[in-house]
């Protein structure tokens, strides 16, 4: 990329996660830091609620506590916060929410975590269920353009 951009007129724009590689081999380069704001995670949150499980909609104090956790740890990643809300699709009672909450940690190990979540979900899946959910990632995984819904289907 550095160069192409020596040879001509090109101009890029690099997106990344804070990794140390892609930060070290970018130093220098003019960077800006884009995050979701609080505001704006809370009202992913909040649009998130109606297709929690019951015992978290029917239960403000319950509501208000996944919402204030997730905006607290999730750091301006819409992802992060997308992933906390699929792990608590399955659970059913205020102790298993409750108990969910607390595991919720900051940081890029969060990210991590919250991956390997996602991918034990996956795993304790029924066979064709699992099946096709590895291929779906497979697909979007290896797209070399921007997939439309009708594909994936």
């Amino acid at each position: 990329m550095r160069e192409l951009q020596a040879r001509g007129d090109v101009r890029l724009l690099v997106t990344s996660r804070p990794i140390p590689a892609a930060t070290d081999y970018l130093q220098g380069d003019p960077q800006l830091e884009v995050r979701a704001s609080e505001e704006d995670i809370k009202c992913f949150v909040a649009a998130q609620i109606p297709h929690l499980p019951r015992c978290i909609k029917l239960d403000e104090t319950l509501k208000n506590a996944v919402q204030t956790k997730i905006v607290e740890v999730v750091d301006g990643m819409f992802l992060l916060a997308r992933l906390h809300i699929d792990s608590l699709l399955d659970k059913r009672t205020k102790r298993k929410v409750e108990s969910t909450l607390n595991k919720f940690s900051k940081g890029s190990a969060a990210l991590e975590h919250a991956y390997g979540e996602a991918i034990r979900r996956i795993e304790s899946q029924m066979e064709d269920d699992r099946l096709l959910a590895r291929r779906v990632i497979c697909l979007i995984s290896l797209a070399k353009r921007l997939l439309k819904t009708e594909e994936l289907c």
